[in-house]
């Protein structure tokens, strides 16, 4: 006979789980009672499509929801962050609009007077390209940023 594995010589099964708070377990029934029936979504279904291009709207749900029935049941209604949305609204619906996503600042960005210069450059060599200009005038810069700037003075003529 193989030795037994595991504790008290149960084979193969793992060891029984015992409850260590100092709270009896408690039973299936007050389980049962405890948990909260999660509703579906309250909002009606030609609502949500009238209001599709306005994320605001359903936002200001979002929040109402949370504030009667708490974050997480209303996350698991909507299926969605909710904490964000009930921290930015502070009673006006302009919050909950999206926000850009753009850097505040370009701290790597050229200098008006490179890009200047860069101009003028191109305005006494018409024909030559971004890396000719970059080679015969050693610009310190690449000449992927010399095309975007003489592209947005409009001195690149498209194909």
């Amino acid at each position: 006979m193989p030795a037994p594995r595991g504790e008290g010589g149960r084979q193969g099964r793992s060891p029984k789980l015992e409850w260590t708070h100092g709270a009896p377990p408690p039973t299936s029934e007050a389980l049962k009672r405890s948990r909260k029936k999660v509703r579906m979504c309250p909002i009606p279904y030609y609502e949500m499509i009238r209001q599709r291009n306005r994320p605001e709207y359903w936002r200001l749900r979002v929040v109402q929801v949370a504030r009667e029935e708490g974050i997480k049941p209303a996350a698991r209604i909507f299926g969605v962050t909710v904490r964000k949305w009930v921290r930015r609204f502070d009673g006006s619906r302009a919050n909950l609009r999206d926000r850009s996503r753009a850097p505040h600042r370009r701290p790597r960005r050229m200098s008006r007077a490179r890009d200047g210069h860069i101009v003028k450059l191109k305005r006494r060599l018409p024909t030559g390209g971004a890396e000719r200009l970059r080679r015969e005038f050693t610009l310190p810069c690449a000449a992927k940023a010399i095309r975007r700037v003489c592209r947005a003075h409009g001195l690149i003529r498209p194909r």
